[in-house]
C-alpha cells in the first residue's frame, strides 16, 4: 500500500486505506459491506481528531466490527500515516504545554490511558518536556497561582506543593516552583500529597 499523508489540518483524506488482501475473494457481500461502513466510520473520526491506535481500534470495536475489519483497517491507517502514536503523543505534549500546563508524571498517565507504548512516551518527554523545562513551567504556574512573591508560610507553601502535584509534577519541579515562590522550602512534606494518578498508568 502506498503512504499517504495528513491533510494539513490533521485530519485524513478521503479513503481510510485497507491492506492490499482485503475485499479478497473470501469475504462475502455483507462482509464487504460492513468494511465500507467502517471505513466510513473511522475516516469521520479521524477527520474530528487526532487518536491513537488503541483509540480508534476500540471505537471500531465497540461498534461491533468484525475483528478481522477493525484489524485491517487499523493496520492500513498506520502504515498511510493516518494513525502515528508518535506523532500524536508530540501534539499531546505540546497542547499541555500550551494550553494546560501540566507536569510529566500527569502527561505521561495521560498518554499511557490512550493507549501510548510506554516507550514511545518516555522518549517525547524527554524530547519536548525534559526535567528543566517541566521546572520552568511548574514556576510559571506557581506564581501565576500565588500572583507573586510571599513571605514563608507553611500551610500556603503545602497548599502550593499539592497543587502543583496534583498537576503532575515531580517532586523536584515542585520543590523547585515553592522556593521561588516562599524562599527555601521548610515544613513541606516532600512526599506530597497522595498522587492522584494509577500507577500502572505511568
Amino acid at each position: 500500500m502506498a503512504t499517504s499523508e495528513m491533510t494539513s489540518d490533521g485530519a485524513a483524506p478521503p479513503g481510510v486505506p485497507t491492506t492490499g488482501d482485503a475485499g479478497g475473494g473470501d469475504e462475502t457481500a455483507e462482509l464487504r459491506e460492513e468494511r465500507r461502513r467502517a471505513e466510513r466510520y473511522a475516516l469521520d473520526l479521524l477527520a474530528r481528531r487526532p487518536r491513537t491506535v488503541r483509540e480508534l481500534t476500540r471505537r471500531l470495536e465497540s461498534r461491533g466490527y468484525a475483528a478481522r475489519v477493525v484489524a485491517d483497517i487499523s493496520r492500513g491507517c498506520i502504515e498511510a500515516g493516518y494513525l502515528d502514536d508518535r506523532r500524536f503523543a508530540q501534539s499531546w505534549i505540546e497542547e499541555s504545554m500550551r494550553s494546560r500546563p501540566s507536569g510529566r508524571l500527569r502527561v505521561r498517565a495521560e498518554l499511557r490511558r490512550k493507549g501510548v507504548a510506554g516507550e514511545v512516551v518516555a522518549e517525547a518527554l524527554s524530547r519536548l518536556l525534559p526535567d528543566d523545562r517541566e521546572a520552568e513551567l511548574a514556576r510559571d504556574l506557581a506564581w501565576r497561582k500565588v500572583g507573586g512573591p510571599r513571605p514563608p508560610d507553611e500551610a500556603a507553601q503545602g497548599k502550593l506543593w499539592g497543587f502543583l502535584r496534583r498537576r503532575g509534577f515531580t517532586a523536584e519541579a515542585c520543590r523547585q516552583a515553592v522556593r521561588a515562590v516562599f524562599g527555601p522550602v521548610e515544613g513541606v512534606d516532600e512526599a506530597g500529597p497522595d498522587y492522584p494518578y494509577d500507577p500502572d498508568d505511568l
